[in-house]
């Protein structure tokens, strides 16, 4: 007699193969085959706590189903602590879905491609995450210029500064690909050095790609600091380049 997977008993499952899958393994295996492996993996799930780093060698198949069938449906005792992005198309599917994410364990997020996203809507992703610590993108000037606009990246990291945000957020590696060569303004050497660090901020940096120093260009404006500049507390409130690849 031909003994069938199926045809084997919940615990062989509970206690014979389930405990050596990881978290999103045991999810893109088995919770669409039926209704009777779904509920056992909700309840051998429930049982214990489970933190979630989705790292770049994940395969674009199962990174995709995470972000759609399994972040959005976190429980309490499932928390998402790092998460490296390694496609372009899944990175903004992840940046745009991440309002229905429970982001509020999240300590490490990493965007290796060059994606194109608003400044604004990136900020207002930055603030909402509030554990995080480390942040390291790769992005371009085709969507938004402010990228690469030293007084309004200055003004961001003014305005974390003075809400203490520092302290947890300790790695801010930002790598901007240029679209166009007058696209990087408003550096100022009393600002950034030339490799792109801010102030004292050792661990803040913004690098700009192609290589061109950001200190003493022409075209680039003396950073000036206005809170009527523009209304960034609202913010708060409410390509292949091997060199700038995200380690």
């Amino acid at each position: 007699m031909t003994l069938q997977f199926e045809s084997f008993p919940n615990e062989i499952f509970i206690h014979g193969i389930f405990p050596y899958l990881s978290f999103i393994d045991l999810h893109y295996a088995f919770i669409l085959l039926n209704q009777r492996f779904k509920t056992l993996i909700l309840t051998f799930c429930a049982q214990s706590d489970h933190d979630l780093h989705l790292n770049r060698h994940i395969s674009h198949p199962q990174l995709g189903f995470t972000i759609d069938s399994i972040l959005p449906f976190l429980q309490t005792n499932q928390q998402l602590k790092s998460i490296e992005l390694a496609y372009e198309d899944l990175s903004l599917r992840f940046l745009n879905n991440i309002s229905q994410i429970n982001t509020n364990h999240l300590t490490k997020l990493f965007i290796r491609p060059y994606i194109d996203i608003k400044f604004d809507s990136m900020i207002q992703i930055l603030t909402d995450c509030v554990q995080l610590q480390e942040i390291k993108l790769n992005l371009m000037t085709n969507l938004d210029r402010t990228w690469a606009n030293g007084r309004k990246l200055a003004r961001w990291f003014e305005i974390m500064i003075q809400t203490n945000r520092q302290q947890t957020l300790t790695t801010i590696d930002i790598c901007v690909w240029c679209i166009n060569n007058n696209d990087a303004i408003n550096f100022d050497s009393k600002v950034w050095n030339h490799e792109g660090v801010f102030r004292n901020m050792r661990n803040w940096k913004v690098q700009i790609k192609p290589d061109r120093e950001l200190t003493n260009q022409h075209g680039r404006r003396a950073v000036e600091y206005s809170r009527t500049d523009e209304a960034y507390m609202t913010l708060l409130n409410n390509k292949s380049d091997s060199s700038c690849q995200v380690s």
